[in-house]
């Protein structure tokens, strides 16, 4: 193969090695071919001349080989560029503590998303449902290229993005097959299978909940009257709009429960 996949020499989260993977595996799918890869530290400095490196992951490693020519990210944003003849695949991987809401754990995604807007955007891969069936890629050819002035930066719209629950080991899985009793053969290793290409799929659709306050029903009254909640203070004051708009022109969780019905809905 003419390139070569670079990680970064130290990687805090998994977030590298998810979207490593997933390069890995859709380049053969792609060609045909297996898309070596090295570890920044161990590249000599004129290490592979005659290669094109895809430098992956960890901002501050890719930046360093970029001089400072992309701005910072927004959260859970990324960014793929080519450079000098390069390829840089990158985003926001933060890791924080204070927000553990997020089911793929404490770390922003933005790797991982840059790897799968590459493979979508510019190679015509598709994920049209979990699992192996729903992966769709367009006929194998020898090689693959992107345009020489690409520079694409973008983030998800939404803080809280996801459909259903598959963190779970067995999820909501298990729970449809005791609902329906016309299902049989059920196992907690069919279930398991299931969630885990859901999982998969929802990080090649950009899912994820980071930087969220932990949050279900009633959580609203919850978040604006306790002073601390998962270590976050302050939510009406930071985010006001968070909060509905109360007939009142103030911002406030909605605490009363009589005004649901037909009759309060104007028209």
């Amino acid at each position: 193969p003419a390139a070569t996949l670079v990680l970064p020499w130290r990687d805090e989260s998994n977030n590298t090695r998810v979207a490593a993977a997933e390069l890995v595996d859709h380049v053969r799918r792609l060609t045909g071919a297996t898309l070596p890869t090295a570890v920044d530290s161990a590249l000599p400095q004129a290490a592979l001349p005659n290669t094109t490196k895809i430098w992956l992951g960890n901002v501050s490693h890719t930046q360093r080989h970029l001089q400072g020519l992309v701005a910072p990210l927004p959260p859970e944003g990324y960014t793929t560029i080519a450079h000098g003849g390069d390829l840089f695949v990158f985003g926001d991987d933060l890791c924080n503590q204070t927000y553990p809401n997020d089911p793929f754990g404490p770390c922003r995604m933005g790797t991982v998303f840059a790897a799968a807007a590459l493979l979508r955007d510019q190679l015509g891969v598709r994920w049209l449902w979990p699992g192996e069936s729903g992966v769709h890629t367009p006929p194998r050819v020898p090689t693959l290229s992107v345009p020489s002035d690409l520079n694409v930066t973008s983030a998800p719209k939404l803080l809280n993005r996801a459909t259903g629950n598959p963190w779970k080991p067995t999820g909501w899985c298990k729970e449809y097959y005791e609902q329906h009793a016309w299902l049989t053969g059920y196992t907690d290793e069919i279930c398991e299978a299931h969630n885990a290409d859901l999982r998969q799929w929802s990080l090649r659709m950009g899912y994820g909940a980071h930087d969220m306050p932990k949050a279900g029903e009633g959580a609203g009254t919850q978040l604006w009257q306790q002073g601390s909640l998962d270590n976050m203070t302050g939510w009406k004051q930071k985010h006001p709009e968070y909060f509905a708009l109360l007939p009142t022109g103030q911002r406030g969780p909605v605490v009363d429960h009589t005004t649901h019905g037909p009759e309060h809905c104007p028209g």
